[in-house]
């Protein structure tokens, strides 16, 4: 006769042994996930999206995988197509079927380092490895197409829309969820810039000609930049460096996440304590310095 105590002992057992298996099967198909310095694109956080969802969301164009399946962007589809087929045909001396098949060879041996760019990998697993290929060349492509007609000073092509039109695609390309690595864009670039050139200048002066809106009053802040040494991780990288005050150190491993956040006083807080203010000469309305007599100088900021 089995007595409660070792029929509950067998219970015990077994659910042991249950909680072992499911572990093991969790741990066997655990996804890679890749060390966060690789990643350089996330999705913004729930609690600023819902604060302001438009201000984060594509309005005219997907760029990447996070937004891909967004049916009111699909329409862009055949821009896409038409810039990457005009982007092609600036080397007529090469057959277009060539110059396909040697771009899609190059991506695949991208498509793990740009899929690593993404913090978000759950977003990635139900895209195939053809898909996020054609999404590369196809995004990519766009992109390189639209800064060499818009900004390459040999160039004689016209934008298939309305001026205003370049605008609305300039902001989203400025959205956090709605970048490529830079590192694609430039080997896009330069992939079809090497032998007889399309464009007399690099792709990082075409950035940062198509991008100078967001930085008109910052003198030689695109120079500063290049000469810094620093990786451009993608365009909102590019304008957040291109801010920053001309005399703090632009470092290539300025990527500390460990720092924690300093609460600054308000501008009436310090007034109240003595500082003065002082109107800056600075054009980087980040550029703000203070003296040893207690004089804080602000650059003016035109609203």
């Amino acid at each position: 006769m089995i007595t409660d105590s070792s029929s509950q002992q067998g219970c015990d057992l077994a659910d042991f042994d249950q909680v072992v298996n499911n572990i093991q099967d969790m741990l066997r198909t655990a996804p890679y996930l890749p060390p966060n310095r690789d990643c350089c694109i996330h999705k913004v956080p729930v609690y600023l999206r819902n604060i302001n969802e438009a201000a984060y969301t594509p309005q005219i164009i997907s760029i990447g995988p996070l937004h891909r399946d967004d049916k009111k962007l699909k329409p862009m589809q055949a821009y896409k197509v038409h810039f990457l087929n005009t982007l092609l045909r600036r080397k007529p001396s090469i057959k277009l079927e060539d110059y396909v098949e040697d771009y899609v060879k190059t991506l695949r041996g991208l498509e793990k380092q740009v899929r690593n760019s993404y913090f978000n990998q759950e977003c990635l697993c139900n895209i195939s490895s053809n898909d996020f290929v054609q999404m590369m060349l196809l995004d990519g492509c766009f992109i390189v197409e639209l800064f060499i007609t818009s900004c390459c000073p040999t160039n004689t092509e016209l934008l298939p829309w309305p001026r205003p039109y370049t605008h609305k695609v300039r902001s989203d390309l400025m959205l956090y969820e709605n970048q490529l690595p830079y590192f694609l864009l430039e080997h896009l670039f330069n992939f079809l810039n090497d032998d007889n050139p399309i464009c007399p200048v690099s792709f990082f002066d075409l950035s940062a000609r198509f991008f100078d809106y967001y930085y008109l009053n910052v003198k030689d802040a695109p120079r500063r930049l290049k000469n810094s040494g620093h990786q451009v991780k993608h365009f909102l990288d590019l304008i957040l460096n291109c801010h920053r005050p001309s005399g703090l150190k632009l470092s290539v491993e300025d990527d500390n996440t460990d720092r924690k956040p300093i609460y600054l006083p308000s501008a009436t807080e310090l007034h109240e304590s003595g500082v003065e203010f002082k109107k800056g000469e600075s054009h980087c309305y980040l550029d703000i310095k203070s003296n040893k007599n207690g004089v804080l100088e602000i650059p003016v900021l035109d609203v």
